[in-house]
């Protein structure tokens, strides 16, 4: 998932657990859940997302402006 601080993206990589039923091992393995996304399918945390919106409605800029400002490495 790519998170954005202030002035860098960041990417961010979850690490789920897996049990293992210790009684029954028929029962198989468990995995954690991930944690809820604003977009189900999409890998863009919600500061991405907060930061895109808010440049691009607040500031009026145009994506390709913030394209760059992102590939720069500025804010």
């Amino acid at each position: 998932m790519v998170a954005w601080e202030p002035g860098y993206l960041k990417v961010i990589n979850y690490r789920r657990r897996v049990f293992a039923h210790s009684t029954d091992p028929s029962k198989g393995l468990r995995i954690a859940p991930l944690p809820a996304r604003t977009i189900p399918s999409g890998r863009v945390h919600e500061s991405l997302l907060a930061h895109l919106v808010t440049s691009k409605v607040e500031d009026g800029l145009p994506l390709h402006r913030l394209a760059k400002i992102i590939e720069r490495g500025s804010g």
